[in-house]
């Protein structure tokens, strides 16, 4: 019975310990708490405090700042007014522009003064290459003389009998005469204005352009049966 007596006792005396230390702690807790609550009491009433007095302030000088800060708008306001009035410039009326010329009617006049001057270039050449003949036709006078480019080229078509080309009229007159100087273009002058004279036929096929003697016994014969045929 006795060590039962003072299992009980030790069992009460640690319940007891355990006890006092929990309830000091609690002690403890509930007052740093209550600091805590009296701290920010203080601090709620300071606020409080301060609140009234602004608000005071506030109602007290409310109207004539208001007021004020009208007339400060104002004058501000109209400074700056004029202030820009002075710095705008004058507008000037743009003066009117003259109507640019279509894109489209240009090229057409252009092709229309290209086609008007086209003959007389051609009429030009023509009587460049008659002249330049001449010239050498005077120049070689008597028995001596060289044949000119328009006889070369009659005397290579009466040859050929056939169509022939102004390329293949000026290779052939440059292979016999190397000792002249033969352009292609004047060897197709030279034959527009033959056929201008009647002594040289000019056709067409396809793209290409040939030339071919023509006969003036023949050309003559071919006028004189023409009215008996009519």
């Amino acid at each position: 019975m006795s060590d039962d007596s003072a299992e009980v006792q030790n069992l009460k005396n640690q319940y007891a310990y355990k006890v006092a230390t929990d309830l000091e702690h609690n002690t403890e807790e509930q007052k740093s708490i209550a600091e805590e609550i009296t701290s920010l009491q203080e601090r709620l009433t300071t606020l409080q405090r301060d609140q009234a007095m602004l608000v005071g302030v506030q109602q007290a000088i409310g109207g004539e700042a208001a007021e004020a800060l009208t007339q400060a708008v104002s004058a501000g306001s109209q400074a700056l007014a004029g202030e820009a009035k002075k710095k705008t410039p004058t507008a000037k009326v743009p003066q009117a522009r003259k109507p640019k010329q279509s894109t489209t009617e240009r090229p057409k006049r252009q092709r229309a003064a290209e086609a008007q001057k086209a003959p007389a270039k051609k009429k030009a050449a023509t009587s460049k290459a008659e002249a330049v003949e001449a010239t050498g036709a005077k120049n070689q006078g008597g028995k001596d003389r060289r044949p000119t480019l328009r006889e070369l080229i009659s005397n290579q078509l009466a040859a050929h009998g056939e169509p022939r080309s102004a390329s293949e009229v000026a290779a052939t007159l440059t292979s016999q005469h190397p000792d002249r100087e033969v352009k292609g273009n004047v060897v197709r002058t030279t034959l527009e204005a033959l056929v201008a004279k009647g002594r040289v036929l000019r056709t067409k096929q396809q793209k290409s352009v040939f030339y071919t003697h023509v006969d003036p016994d023949r050309s003559a014969q071919d006028k004189q049966s023409e009215p008996a045929n009519a």
